[in-house]
């Protein structure tokens, strides 16, 4: 399953959602114009192995985002 997408071109961020379909939703509505790519959880952790991440929790009740990995050093 890709619900993660990944976004930035000099630091990256990865938004991790609760089901695809809301990653679609959120690349349709919030990703014109940047850089983006859908991203599987394996996918994100073998790009960024070795690097340090931060991950950072949202409350799954009122967001369809699950979580933010923030990866220093990409």
């Amino acid at each position: 399953m890709k619900n993660f997408v990944l976004l930035g071109s000099l630091w990256k961020r990865a938004v991790e959602f609760v089901n695809e379909a809301q990653a679609d939703q959120y690349i349709a509505q919030r990703c014109q114009g940047i850089d983006y790519e859908k991203c599987s959880a394996a996918e994100v952790d073998s790009r960024f192995a070795g690097l340090q991440k931060k991950y950072l929790s949202y409350d799954q009740n009122q967001h369809p985002i699950r979580g933010l990995i923030v990866v220093q050093g990409a």
